[in-house]
């Protein structure tokens, strides 16, 4: 069964690319959504 203790490296991912999306586009925000 997997394990449901995902959030902090999935959270950590999305910060990662947030930065290099933030430094290759001019953008201000970047939100994640999800279900």
């Amino acid at each position: 069964m997997a394990s449901f203790n995902t959030r902090e490296p999935i959270e950590e991912i999305a910060r990662k690319y947030g930065k290099l999306v933030k430094k290759e586009l001019d953008v201000k925000n970047i939100y994640l959504f999800g279900s």
